[in-house]
């Protein structure tokens, strides 16, 4: 019981680290990548971009059958058959050769880049090359592995998968052709990285002795930073790489004589059963199986969090779409701010004649009619009183103007917005709304 939860917990901790890194990964490299043609076309930053969100899809479809494991661990008594066993084997070891090949092309290109070991022309053919040798090889690799699923089948109280070893040409020479893959792929990667640390280190020795020797000191010329910061972060993922991958590559190779430790480790879907949980031979396999998990569960840290480059393009991509949708957010639409202006304006009109009523006169008074004596909007001696008079020149300047009619959508003169005036009757009228306010509140 002790030992079943302790798989549970430690393959669900490794799937949702790694599904929740290697998501975020695929969506941050997405929203901040360029339209680009091919991968032909990309420069070395692009080209690395687009290695790192593919290794992320890749390492995804890698800790997807940890969930199958789980599913099988926390149901002890639920039997499997031969389709599950041979669905489960090809999945894993498509997802982990396709992984392992990513990563040593990563590597093989940085090498390439870093170290320059051609003319600029070869090493572009070089570089252009090595996804078509990548994806030649991973075809290679995946005939194999499907020569190999046939062999795949099912315990025979039908709660473990195994796999048949024959004694065939075709069946060694496929297992040999998968076992050596791992070894290889791992082979490449170590080899690549600790050329790089090599060309670096050789790099800054020789530059340490033309100084030295011109200067005839030894403690002049120190190692700058970004040589330390460099040489340290090649040696952690490649470090990283090695130790997840070595157990696993090595085991593949074990005889059988000492114990089926290959079929416990790449077939079993229950590596730890209940019949011998405390098996040595089941540990070994466990832990070796685990660690290529942990490999693509911390992918994500090793090439994009700790990627600079990445980081910044990713953190500057966020920060030009949260400006975007601040400013797309506080600007009002079109529609909005016409029907603000039109709305405002049809207020200011009527609250011109309001106020014009209030003091207790007809709009008719204020507009000059043809032949009726009085120019402009003048002072009419007949009128009521003096403030309606002024009162009316002003509504009938407004009118008579061509600029203040309300289809040109202009007004062009101030009309006062609070009055308070007597009627004839004696009645206050107050105006109460004002353009201003009304103005703020559309």
């Amino acid at each position: 019981m002790v030992v079943s939860s302790f798989t549970v917990v430690v393959y669900i901790v490794t799937f949702l680290v790694g599904f929740g890194g290697n998501l975020w990964v695929i969506c941050s490299v997405l929203r901040s990548r360029k339209p680009r043609n091919s991968l032909s076309h990309m420069n070395t930053s692009d080209r690395l971009r687009s290695y790192i969100s593919f290794l992320a899809g890749l390492d995804l479809t890698v800790v997807f059958p940890l969930l199958i494991r789980v599913a099988y661990v926390i149901l002890p008594t639920a039997t499997v058959d031969a389709t599950t066993c041979r669905f489960v084997f090809g999945l894993e070891h498509f997802a982990k050769l396709s992984s392992l090949t990513c990563l040593a092309s990563i590597s093989f290109e940085r090498y390439i880049t870093i170290r320059k070991p051609f003319n600029n022309k070869m090493r572009k053919h070089v570089i252009h090359l090595t996804p078509m040798v990548a994806m030649f090889v991973l075809s290679v690799l995946l005939t194999a592995m499907g020569l190999r699923i046939p062999h795949i089948d099912r315990t025979d109280d039908e709660m473990n998968c195994m796999q048949s070893f024959d004694s065939g040409p075709l069946s060694r020479s496929t297992e040999l052709i998968l076992s050596g893959a791992f070894l290889t792929l791992l082979l490449v990667i170590s080899v690549s990285y600790f050329q790089i640390i090599r060309h670096v280190r050789r790099k800054f020795w020789q530059r340490k002795a033309r100084v030295c020797a011109n200067l005839r000191s030894n403690t002049l010329v120190t190692e700058p930073r970004y040589m330390r910061e460099m040489t340290s972060a090649i040696m952690r993922v490649a470090l990283f790489h090695v130790v997840c991958w070595l157990p696993y590559a090595c085991l593949q190779f074990f005889p059988k004589a000492h114990g089926d430790v290959v079929s416990a480790m790449t077939t079993s879907i229950r590596q730890m059963p209940k019949d011998k949980p405390d098996s040595l031979i089941q540990w070994i396999a466990f832990v070796a199986n685990w660690l290529t998990y942990a490999n693509a569960a911390g992918d994500w840290i090793f090439y994009a969090v700790m990627n600079r480059e990445l980081r910044s393009l990713i953190r500057a991509t966020t920060e030009r779409r949260k400006r975007s949708t601040m400013s797309q957010q506080s600007s009002p639409s079109n529609l909005h701010q016409s029907l603000r202006r039109q709305v405002t304006q049809s207020i200011r009109f009527f609250h011109s004649i309001n106020s014009y009523r209030s003091a207790g006169c007809s709009i008719d008074e204020s507009v000059t009619l043809p032949g009726s004596g009085v120019g402009n909007g003048g002072l009419q001696n007949n009128s009521g009183s003096t403030g309606c008079n002024e009162h009316s020149t002003l509504v009938g300047r407004s009118l008579s103007s061509p600029k203040s009619s309300i289809f040109s959508g202009e007004v062009t003169n101030t009309i006062p917005i609070v009055t308070s005036r007597y009627s004839s009757q004696a009645t206050p009228r107050t105006s109460l709304l004002t353009a201003e306010s009304v103005e703020r509140f559309v």
